[in-house]
């Protein structure tokens, strides 16, 4: 499963509070610090984070590391779902079928 922008930026603000993504994004993305201003609310920067990657080809580096991160909560969130079992086709009898009488 490819998470969306909407996606990994919820995800973001759902499990991270301000100075954990600091912490985040200074470990993974120390390039990235010009991107962000004084006083940006996280949506903010996890917005300026998540256009820094797709600008630099970074996505899959950025949910790499959200999962070395959030191990957990990446795996509820963006585990891929089994897919159901292929379901056997109804046993049908043949509609002309004779009926023995004995």
């Amino acid at each position: 499963m490819n998470p969306s922008n909407a996606d990994i930026r919820q995800f973001i603000l759902d499990s991270f509070n301000d100075d954990d993504f600091e912490i985040f994004y200074t470990d993974y993305f120390r390039d990235a610090l010009a991107e962000f201003g004084s006083g940006m609310s996280l949506r903010i920067r996890a917005l300026r984070l998540i256009e820094y990657c797709q600008r630099r080809e970074l996505v899959d580096h950025l949910l790499s590391a959200l999962q070395a991160e959030r191990a957990q909560l990446y795996a509820q969130r963006f585990a891929p779902t089994a897919a159901p079992p292929p379901s056997q086709p109804p046993t049908q009898t043949p509609m002309n079928a004779s009926v023995s009488q004995g």
